[in-house]
């Protein structure tokens, strides 16, 4: 796993934990997350405890955009956005630039991706 994909399990952990609490959907989530990145639970648990720095290991645009999808999928996995998660990705976006429209695109193919249990 290199430090791009680590920064971006993280991040999707910081989403998860946002609210206070980590549901069943957003733990399957990043289980099948850690999973497909061959990171084992103590490592996953490890990154939990770290801050996130996406926006120093984002190589291009279209990096941010993907990690930026993943933390949207993440977010609705477990049906609602809460309004620490929301502060969370609203700062995400900033940092990585992303434009209103492409966040916009992105929220629409976040939310066809949950309800498709990804």
């Amino acid at each position: 796993m290199d430090e791009r994909q680590k920064e971006i399990l993280k991040s999707l952990v910081h989403m998860a934990q946002a609210d206070g609490k980590v549901s069943d959907s957003e733990r399957k989530l990043l289980d099948r997350m850690a999973e497909l990145l061959g990171c084992n639970q103590e490592e996953l648990a490890r990154l939990g405890t770290e801050s996130p720095h996406l926006d120093e290991v984002m190589i291009d645009h279209q990096d941010g955009v993907d990690a930026v999808r993943a933390l949207l999928v993440m977010s609705f996995s477990d049906g609602f956005l809460t309004f620490e998660e929301f502060d969370y990705l609203e700062s995400v976006v900033q940092r990585l630039g992303i434009t209103p429209e492409e966040l916009e695109e992105l929220r629409k193919e976040a939310l066809e991706l949950s309800k498709e249990g990804l």
